[in-house]
């Protein structure tokens, strides 16, 4: 379970970018069952992130997240190319990010491009790698 080491406890904001039904639910039964305080926001792709995101930093939309899990294989816009925009706008340039995909390639590339990411989740999603998730967010967000 995620501890708060020295932080003021508030309910962790989660964006998840994942446009396959069945990860989508693997990861909020995950975070159910963990008793992690957490409200997800979940969309299918990366243009839908981008709306929220933008909502976010207008103060219309909520908070920023804390953290983006982000599918780096999305349809339309991909994971990666959300990942630039994000890096280039000084307001999400730090968001911390938790890439899953199902091709260590894809993280060879996104270092390659200089693009920082502080997890990485491999697909396809099991209850195993989900567990894994919440190690990587542990890390990501208190360390």
């Amino acid at each position: 379970m995620l501890s708060m080491m020295g932080r003021a406890p508030h309910r962790l904001q989660v964006l998840v970018v994942e446009d396959s039904p069945l990860d989508r639910r693997l990861i909020a039964e995950a975070f159910e069952a963990s008793g992690v305080e957490a409200d997800l926001r979940v969309v299918p792709t990366a243009e839908d992130a981008l709306h929220l995101l933008d909502a976010a930093k207008r103060d219309s939309g909520g908070p920023l997240p804390d953290v983006l899990l982000l599918d780096l294989h999305l349809p339309g816009m991909s994971g990666v190319d959300l990942l630039v925009e994000l890096r280039q706008d000084p307001q999400t340039a730090a968001l911390p990010v938790v890439a899953m995909s199902g091709s260590m390639g894809a993280v060879e590339d996104l270092t390659a491009q200089g693009l920082r990411v502080k997890g990485f989740l491999p697909k396809p999603l099991s209850p195993r790698n989900v567990r894994q998730l919440f190690a990587s967010l542990d890390l990501v967000l208190w360390v």
